[in-house]
């Protein structure tokens, strides 16, 4: 399992959610807990990932800001699970809100636009 605990010092822990559009439906919203309980599971040592977001736009009022980015994924796993490869490209929002001296990541949406390959390559997790 990769590393994936200090992302949680950077997210407020009352409302951050995920909401992933993909193909024009509404697919889950969770708690910053959950969410970083997430990545650690899927993002597992015998899965290959490369995540990148770029063209970053930022909007400051106050305490609270967004920012708009660019984002893809590339899930590489080697298994009997036909095709290894599966990628997505899309949308993020995320809202931050300053805290004392320090901001914290309030919300984050991806908006799926273009995926392709296995959704097994995503999906797999070893067994527990």
């Amino acid at each position: 399992m990769r590393k994936i605990g200090r992302d949680a010092e950077a997210i407020s822990p009352t409302n951050l959610r995920r909401l992933q559009v993909a193909r024009g439906r509404l697919a889950r919203q969770h708690a910053s807990d959950v969410l970083v309980g997430a990545w650690a599971t899927n993002l597992h040592a015998d899965k290959l990932s490369h995540h990148m977001r770029t063209n970053h736009r930022v909007t400051c009022d106050g305490d609270r800001a967004e920012v708009f980015s660019k984002g893809y994924a590339l899930n590489i796993l080697h298994r009997p699970t036909g095709s290894d490869l599966w990628e997505v490209w899309g949308n993020y929002t995320h809202t931050l809100e300053r805290t004392g001296e320090r901001w914290k990541c309030s919300g984050m949406m991806f908006v799926v636009t273009q995926a392709r390959g296995n959704e097994m390559a995503r999906d797999y997790r070893p067994e527990q």
